[in-house]
């Protein structure tokens, strides 16, 4: 929920008061609400924007897609660009940080983010403290809108697959930023998008990326990866990613400091954060891995533990008990990776971004024998890793508490790490991307 200030806060339910939860719709100012109780006795507040008749049910679907965005495609191009991270459900990452470029550069085009049931309200350029008011216009997932605004923009700005009834059209430009240097196999790269007659997602994913104009690479090391795992031929930026920009900021210490408060996590903590990837054969899943007994134990007072499951997994289940606290919902990565003095994780894309801060990683693979054989790596991270590659919650806690001789033990190979993977996190890599694509 939004305090009077502006900041988002938790809220807590007395597990006691769960039997006698309304569960009922609500509506309110065009939104039903409902709060529900989950499996695991999580309270959640499920958010849904009431639709107009003629967008509702199969045949307001049937006629957007089959009558109206046809016709609007035909129509003549705005000079406009869309925004949507992650299906309109997150303001973050490469699209944030392209989005506030241009803000910040005084861009009075027109800016048009997609949310989804009102996940965010992304802010204009005063609220951002980049001059002259400039605000964006929001506009919800699936509707007219949503439709007309992906015929008729310019520019398309996303990092994951767009709508499957989207067409670029020649005169558009479709720039696909992608959600992250993979380190785990993707795309055509995945074992089942091998098969003969193909799955339905060999076929989705090639109509998708036949509408690409032009995709971000962190990385040369990551560019034919990426070609490869989604067959794509167009052109490649090698910039770096924007999102990661504010990493190596001048204000990155004063940023970092103001992220602690809003979280809650007092100066003179060590911050732990702890974000694995998705296990496919393991999604629903919500027991953290780490013990957190023996974490709370072994680490004291003196240190925080923040825990960032995947958008992919179930919610985690942490005590509220002072020194973890579950970070899953934050809006952005990037502000996580800048306040973490160490990161815990194992086949994430983090690991990449968090090479740009220079700090110690610790990768925890507990099942890394299982993961490769079915999820399958695009490195060897036994061989590659910037730091220890351990497989017990204990190795784990050890290499917290020993950090300063893991640091020195793996400073060479750290050097090599971020030399290959994120050559071009400099703290420019959105202004040359902006300069690519707008300049």
């Amino acid at each position: 929920m939004r305090h009077p200030a502006g900041e988002t806060v938790p809220v807590r339910v007395d597990h006691a008061l769960l039997d006698t939860l309304d569960e009922g719709v609500h509506t309110r100012d065009g939104r039903e609400y409902q709060f529900l109780a989950t499996r695991f006795d999580v309270p959640i507040i499920v958010v849904e924007e009431a639709r107009p008749a003629d967008e509702a049910g199969a045949a307001g679907l049937y006629s957007l897609q089959r009558s109206f965005y046809p016709a609007q495609r035909s129509q003549e191009l705005r000079e406009a660009t869309v925004y949507v991270a992650n299906d309109g459900r997150h303001y973050e990452g490469n699209v944030r940080a392209i989005y506030e470029e241009r803000l910040r550069r005084g861009d009075e085009g027109e800016h048009i983010w997609i949310v989804k049931d009102g996940a965010f309200v992304p802010p204009g350029s005063a609220e951002l403290g980049l001059g002259p008011d400039i605000r964006p216009r929001i506009v919800r997932a699936g509707s007219r809108q949503h439709y007309e605004a992906l015929a008729r923009s310019r520019h398309i700005i996303t990092n994951a697959f767009l709508p499957t009834w989207f067409r670029a059209r020649e005169d558009q430009t479709v720039v696909q930023t992608w959600n992250g240097t993979p380190a785990k196999k993707i795309g055509n790269d995945l074992p089942h998008m091998s098969r003969d007659p193909k799955p339905p997602i060999w076929h989705r994913q090639a109509a998708e990326v036949r509408g690409w104009d032009l995709l971000l690479s962190q990385s040369q090391w990551a560019t034919p990866v990426l070609r490869r795992a989604f067959g794509y031929q167009g052109e490649v930026l090698e910039a770096g990613y924007p999102r990661n920009d504010l990493l190596s900021a001048p204000e990155r210490d004063d940023l970092a400091a103001a992220i602690r408060r809003r979280l809650g996590i007092s100066d003179g903590a060590k911050v732990v954060l702890y974000a694995p990837t998705y296990r496919d054969y393991d999604r629903k899943n919500s027991k953290v891995k780490l013990n957190l007994v023996q974490a709370r134990k072994a680490l004291g007072k003196d240190h925080v533990l923040l825990i960032r499951a995947h958008s992919m997994q179930a919610t985690p289940i942490v005590p509220e008990d002072g020194f973890a606290m579950d970070v899953t919902t934050y809006p952005d990565m990037a502000d996580l990776l800048l306040v973490a003095d160490i990161l815990v994780t194992d086949y994430s894309a983090a690991m990449f971004d968090f090479a740009v801060t220079g700090r110690p990683m610790i990768f925890y693979t507990y099942d890394l024998d299982r993961y490769s054989s079915k999820r399958g790596l695009y490195i060897d991270l036994p061989a590659q890793a910037p730091g220890p590659v351990v497989p017990t919650s204990n190795e784990v806690l050890e290499a917290i508490r020993a950090i300063d001789d893991i640091k020195s033990a793996h400073a060479d190979r750290y050097d090599a790490f971020r030399a290959t993977f994120a050559p071009k996190d400099d703290g420019k890599a959105t202004r040359r991307v902006v300069d690519h694509i707008f300049g």
